[in-house]
């Protein structure tokens, strides 16, 4: 009987070491992987910061090509998120959410499961040369269960190759993207400005010269006030129909003017845009304009404006085309 007791007594002693031993174990759990990736950071963020895009790299995309996906807010930037169901996983569903968007350097994110606590996962981006380092750092709470914090020892051994086989994945995507070229489309806020302008409706056939016309009326307007101007010159598309185009010229200024016929003022509003910037000659800005559209379409937002263009660059100063920069916005919501 004393035997029986003693063994007892020791079972109980190994158990509750177990149990002691387990709350000096981190009730945090951090698993960290990362990747240097031979493009800039501007695509590899692009590539975090829409939800959309997780297709082409997340290992838990490729791995279940049934998986049923719900974005909010678009899928895109802060506060948007996706919803999650599989039939393959462990965690069957799921909710991710961007919780902090820094463009080009850092994505907060908080992943909640039911009946488990939430996590975190951040990625960071560091610059170095022409190359990005690209860290994933995942944090996972395992509460005060005894039998999770041990087992949130193995969660670097198990969890930790997926997440690199998923940068893996995304290194090739956005070293691909780099080498081609691609368009990449950015939702973007654009602060509110002053500025002055012209509008008219133009034949398609003379836009070109009509918009050099314009630009030039504009200038001279605002020379002869008290403002200057203070930003790339830009061109509004109000509305294209049947060859005719209604055209708005103008430039960002310094301060408020006082409108004068045919010339209008005043400040534009601040607004959330689908933006793309392209670099090359001005008869195939149509091919930025369907990316552009595309996206936008794809990702379910609405239009709240017309598109507008600004060209960074001025034609007379740079003879190569190639190098001619247009930064393209459509308001969405």
């Amino acid at each position: 009987m004393q035997k029986i007791i003693r063994t007892l007594m020791w079972i109980l002693f190994v158990f509750a070491l177990f149990i002691l031993l387990a709350y000096l174990l981190p009730r945090n759990v951090e698993i960290e992987r990362n990747t240097t990736i031979n493009s800039s950071p501007k695509i590899v963020f692009s590539q975090v910061n829409d939800l959309h895009s997780w297709e082409k790299w997340s290992k838990w995309h490729i791995d279940d090509p049934d998986l049923k996906l719900r974005f909010i807010n678009n899928g895109v930037g802060d506060s948007a998120g996706v919803v999650w169901e599989s039939e393959q996983f462990e965690n069957k569903r799921g909710r991710l959410t961007i919780v902090e968007s820094d463009p080009y350097s850092l994505i907060h994110f908080k992943i909640e499961f039911p009946d488990k606590r939430p996590s975190e996962m951040e990625f960071s981006l560091q610059q170095k040369g022409e190359e990005t380092v690209l860290t994933w750092l995942l944090v996972c709470d395992v509460g005060y269960n005894p039998f999770a914090r041990w087992a949130g020892l193995l969660k670097n051994k198990i969890v930790g190759p997926d997440l690199q086989e998923s940068l893996d994945y995304l290194k090739t995507v956005c070293e691909v993207l780099d080498d081609e070229n691609a368009l990449i489309v950015e939702l973007t806020s654009v602060e509110p400005f002053y500025y002055a302008g012209i509008r008219e409706k133009v034949s398609a056939e003379i836009v070109s010269e009509k918009m050099g016309e314009m630009f030039d009326e504009v200038t001279g307007f605002i020379e002869n006030s008290a403002a200057e101007t203070a930003g790339m010159p830009f061109a509004i598309y109000h509305e294209i129909a049947d060859g005719t185009i209604d055209l708005e010229c103008g430039f960002p200024v310094s301060g408020e003017i006082t409108p004068r016929e045919p010339f209008q003022t005043g400040k534009f509003p601040a607004n959330t845009c689908a933006t793309l910037s392209y670099f090359g000659d001005y008869q195939q800005l149509e091919i930025a304009h369907t990316t552009i559209q595309n996206w936008i379409e794809t990702r379910k937002f609405k239009l709240a404006g017309p598109p507008i263009e600004m060209y960074a660059t001025n034609p007379a100063n740079e003879a190569d085309p190639d190098k001619w920069h247009t930064k393209i916005c459509y308001p969405v919501r």
